[in-house]
């Protein structure tokens, strides 16, 4: 595209820095570890940018200037080495979908959070615009690219009219299978507390507690001594599984005799216990062919 004028860039600045104090100015609460974050219906970016009279009628040319100044600093990163330019098309691209007339905003959330950079230094505040819509994504996949078929397969779609709904484009071809377990062999539970009483709350605040995974650990050793055969355990997430397991496998505060189990030890008293390897294929093989061989035995 054309360059962009030296006073263009200026002017472009001086929207990012208004932007900047209405981001600071906004009110956070504080977690009680030294972060704070807040979150607002999605509207409340358009009247931070109507601050900054960023507006409807005038949305087009501020993206127009935030790529085409994206590009020019692109290419000074090739020649120089200068700063990284995705900062600039992220913004481009949330506030083209911001005012984007067919947005809802009650479908996005604003969440403002203070982060440490990751080069070290004092708190940021950073800036996150939600989408809790995953029909915006698909329409804007199926115009953009010119799609001519789309098919999603998965074990976990059903109920397919809901889901299909959710993403807010027609599927007229659908297949959908039995499950191959019946509904009597199949118990849906939620287990509140553990043995000791304590709540078994896997918020983000609370999955780091020494209590809470100590509870988690003490409930698994329970349903290992009492279901039969095998168990299958699903974490949110890797980071999850790995603290666990590693506070289930250090030794447990000494009771005077050495006799002590960690909880690790206690759960390998009932069933052998694997877990999956992280990005790794040849530790994932090998521990497939560990469980495999399991149940050989």
């Amino acid at each position: 595209g054309a360059p962009v004028a030296v006073h263009v860039l200026g002017e472009l600045k001086e929207i990012l820095l208004a932007f900047e104090k209405q981001i600071d100015a906004l009110a956070l609460k504080s977690d009680g570890k030294g972060h704070a974050h807040n979150t607002w219906p999605g509207d409340k970016l358009r009247e931070i940018f109507a601050l900054v009279n960023v507006t409807p009628s005038t949305v087009d040319e501020l993206v127009d200037v935030l790529k085409r100044g994206a590009a020019m600093l692109a290419g000074a990163v090739q020649h120089t080495g200068g700063v990284r330019t995705s900062g600039l098309h992220s913004l481009a691209e949330c506030v083209q979908t911001l005012f984007q007339l067919d947005c809802d905003p009650n479908d996005f959330k604003l969440h403002v959070c203070t982060e440490k950079p990751r080069g070290g230094g004092p708190l940021i505040r950073t800036v996150n615009y939600w989408c809790l819509n995953p029909g915006y994504a698909m329409v804007a996949l199926l115009r953009a690219n010119h799609v001519h078929s789309l098919i999603l397969t998965s074990g976990t779609l059903s109920p397919l009219n809901s889901f299909a709904s959710e993403l807010q484009i027609p599927f007229p071809i659908r297949l959908e299978n039995a499950h191959v377990i019946d509904k009597e062999q199949a118990m849906v539970m939620i287990v509140k507390k553990g043995p000791s009483g304590v709540s078994l709350r896997s918020t983000y605040h609370n999955r780091d507690s020494p209590q809470y995974l100590a509870e988690l650990g003490n409930t698994m050793v329970n349903f290992a001594r009492l279901v039969p055969d095998g168990m299958l355990v699903f974490f949110p997430s890797y980071a999850m599984l790995e603290s666990a397991v590693q506070f289930w496998q250090r030794p447990p505060p000494s009771n005077g005799t050495g006799a002590a189990q960690s909880i690790w030890q206690r759960m390998e008293k009932f069933k052998l216990v694997m877990t999956e390897p992280r990005g790794n294929q040849q530790k994932l093989a090998a521990a497939h062919a560990d469980f495999e061989d399991a149940l050989e035995r």
